[in-house]
């Protein structure tokens, strides 16, 4: 009897060590697996969402949304509030993207000039230089599309 009780204490300090050991990671687990509950919501999503910088906007929004019923209209004000606050943002971004990208665009070119041509010295290869020449050509607008 005693026998079987040490087996069954070390069975378990076994399970605990292994335990122990997963404890962080099965706690992050569930923090996961609870996360979808915290989905946005379609009507009501300007409340939680924005920035605190512009948490003042959902100030404003929250009497508004509170007397309406209408579903359609929480929409529509949601989706007003949330142009209100992303879209300059989003315009900003973009011409700061376009903008470092045109000024990025000649050192890709010559970069890639510079490394088909060591291809084709290298490999001697007739689709090495056929590349290397539609590259030459055609490499500023392939980039300005990309």
């Amino acid at each position: 009897m005693i026998l079987m009780i040490n087996l069954l204490i070390a069975m378990m300090s076994d399970t605990y060590n292994k335990l122990t050991d997963l404890r962080t990671g099965l706690f992050w687990g569930s923090v996961i697996l609870e996360m979808p509950k915290h989905i946005y919501d379609e009507h009501y999503g300007c409340l939680s969402i924005f920035p605190f910088v512009f948490s003042w906007i959902s100030l404003l929004a929250m009497p508004l949304l509170l007397l309406v019923k209408n579903k359609n209209t929480l929409k529509f004000i949601n989706e007003v509030c949330y142009l209100l606050v992303y879209g300059p943002l989003s315009l900003c971004l973009l011409v700061v993207f376009m903008t470092v990208n045109i000024a990025l665009l000649p050192l890709a070119y010559l970069k890639t000039v510079f490394y088909k041509a060591i291809l084709v010295v290298r490999y001697k290869n007739w689709n090495n230089c056929g590349h290397f020449c539609l590259y030459i050509f055609m490499g500023i607008p392939f980039l300005l599309c990309a």
